[in-house]
């Protein structure tokens, strides 16, 4: 039974690490994929590039800019996003 409980645990944090922002440290919000393919949350994005003289520069330090009129026009990570909705789900029916 330990065993369980501590499996589902280390599952719960793994998910948490694929389903959280890198930069506001919450789950995903309209999750916009750059094109170096790191994801972060759309208005996570938007600030950087307001901080940054309209220049966004992926956190990662991986090279990849992103110029404020292109924002709007990053992918949505449509699977990231799904994920994020159906673990709500899912945390939403466990819990009652």
């Amino acid at each position: 039974f330990n065993k369980t409980i501590e499996m589902v645990s280390i599952m719960d944090t793994l998910v948490e690490n694929v389903i959280t922002c890198g930069v506001c440290l919450k789950h995903f919000d309209e999750p916009r994929m750059l094109s170096c393919s790191h994801t972060f949350c759309l208005l996570c994005i938007q600030q950087m590039a307001l901080e940054n003289n309209g220049r966004m520069q992926c956190p990662k330090n991986d090279g990849t800019t992103v110029e404020q009129n292109e924002i709007n026009g990053l992918p949505m990570n449509e699977d990231l996003r799904k994920l994020v909705q159906d673990i709500g789900k899912f945390r939403v029916l466990f819990n009652s």
